[in-house]
């Protein structure tokens, strides 16, 4: 199924029509999605240091610097004319052969940002949270319980009943002043959640890693995801727990937030 979209994508360095687009074989891809925003790649740096540790982790070889990587990345936009949306780098590891192009991108809505958004739980665990690799499986399965129970984003439970990460997001939670977030090995360590982390220091908020169990979520005052393209986003209500949305320290964090994406965007 053809993923990319726009007119033009990189194949092995080599631009390509996206109707030129064939699929690949099923086995090992490893894949990055990076947000651009005026035509720079959101958090770059941050995204190379990820797609090289999933890249050591499957024990496979990125032949490719950082610098070059970006001057693709760019290359994409500009023939492209896009200065704004999402990039997908993957890696089929059984062809060799590294692709970077557009995909469809959906952002919250403003309603979104200020009443939350609806979670549920969804008992799954990744095989190996730290490398992100494509899993067709869950998220054909957690896109259909979506879709079936209208909701935004799956909090995934693992055997223990902690909730680890969202399908395509980390979660943090909010009690006294404090987030807590799970544990940094039990999760995909997703770049706007590094970034979360350095913004918390910045803005003096204790922010902790512990274990999260399902039964207890209804202890913490407010809940929010972090991704890609949603950046920080209050969560309503995961099941039939509600937050509140309006919690002091959850907007103080996204719009301190916002303004380091708004500073590194300028830089």
């Amino acid at each position: 199924m053809k993923e990319a979209v726009n007119k033009f994508y990189i194949e092995n360095t080599k631009v390509k029509s996206v109707d030129e687009w064939t699929d690949y074989e099923k086995g090992t891809v490893i894949y990055e999605v990076l947000k651009i925003i005026n035509g720079k790649p959101l958090f770059y740096e941050e995204h190379y240091k990820r797609m090289l540790n999933s890249f050591n982790i499957k024990s496979v070889v990125l032949n490719i610097s950082e610098g070059e990587l970006l001057s693709y990345i760019n290359k994409v936009a500009k023939i492209n004319n896009v200065l704004n949306g999402n990039i997908k780098i993957i890696y089929i590891v059984e062809q060799k052969e590294l692709r970077i192009y557009f995909i469809k991108h959906s952002y919250p809505t403003p309603e979104m940002y200020k009443e939350g958004v609806k979670c549920i739980s969804y008992f799954a665990k990744r095989d190996n949270p730290s490398a992100k690799v494509i899993n067709s499986k869950l998220r054909e399965d957690v896109n259909n319980k979506l879709r079936i129970e209208k909701a935004y984003e799956a909090a995934l439970v693992n055997d223990e009943g902690l909730i680890t990460e969202g399908s395509r997001s980390n979660m943090f939670f909010i009690k006294e002043n404090n987030i807590y977030t799970s544990e940094g090995k039990s999760v995909l360590p997703g770049v706007t959640r590094t970034e979360i982390f350095k913004q918390a220091k910045e803005s003096k908020i204790n922010l902790n890693e512990v274990k999260i169990p399902l039964i207890n979520i209804n202890q913490y005052e407010a809940a929010f995801i972090s991704g890609t393209s949603p950046n920080i986003l209050p969560i309503q209500c995961i099941d039939d727990v509600r937050f509140n949305v309006n919690n002091l320290i959850l907007r103080k964090i996204i719009n301190d937030f916002n303004n380091r994406i708004e500073k590194y965007i300028n830089k």
